[in-house]
């Protein structure tokens, strides 16, 4: 496995000023590896040429080999106070049981992570320590930790990836109501509570990787 110490960190935020050639090219990576995995993984119905998800994120975490990105995810914050999040198409891909169990447990601050990518030729590339294709779900959640105001944190990875046994890895948990089906492919809704995030034996090298970024811990 190559290692690459030379990868950084950004958050794009939409509550701060973006830097438009960054964007720009962090949307062209997301489109063209998308596309790939579309193909790869057989889904059906999905278009990343509809932009929609990708300009409504909160922010986007994006992974860097010098000017080249390497991976990304898109996160955003949802306020269950507000009845509007509940009707997100998000949630309507859950089963009733997922969402009573959301809704049950008292859980308002709900951080989410959508249409996390890995360039095809980095998924086994090292940062630091760590496997890109783990690293990039862990910084989410060590995001998620650095942030106490949160209660919960939500993935939904898609089966034939096999994102699942990453999350299930790094801590997170199957939510209630089974398996779901999106796109013609199956999916596994997965959580993790704020005072739960432990990631394990990962822990130390996806905190190593704050040290050079500019993502503020």
């Amino acid at each position: 496995m190559e290692k690459n110490n030379s990868v950084t960190m950004e958050l794009l935020d939409k509550k701060k000023r973006i830097h438009r050639i960054g964007y720009n090219e962090a949307y062209k990576f997301w489109q063209a590896e998308w596309n790939i995995a579309i193909k790869d993984i057989g889904l059906e119905g999905l278009s990343v040429k509809i932009s929609d998800k990708f300009i409504a994120a909160d922010e986007i975490l994006v992974f860097r080999e010098g000017h080249n990105i390497a991976a990304l995810g898109l996160i955003n914050y949802l306020d269950f106070n507000l009845d509007a999040y509940k009707d997100i198409s998000y949630f309507k891909a859950m089963t009733e049981e997922s969402m009573d169990f959301i809704v049950n447990n008292g859980y308002n601050k709900i951080m989410i992570s959508t249409y996390n990518i890995v360039g095809k030729q980095y998924r086994r590339v090292k940062v630091g320590n760590t496997i890109m294709a783990i690293a990039l779900p862990g910084v989410v959640l060590k995001i998620l930790q650095y942030q106490p105001d949160l209660d919960l944190g939500l993935g939904m990875p898609l089966i034939p990836s096999a994102n699942h046994r990453t999350l299930s890895r790094l801590g997170m948990t199957n939510l209630p109501g089974g398996l779901i089906t999106i796109h013609n492919v199956q999916a596994q809704f997965m959580y993790v509570n704020q005072g739960d995030v432990n990631l394990g034996k990962y822990d130390a090298g996806i905190s190593s990787l704050f040290a050079n970024s500019k993502i503020a811990a």
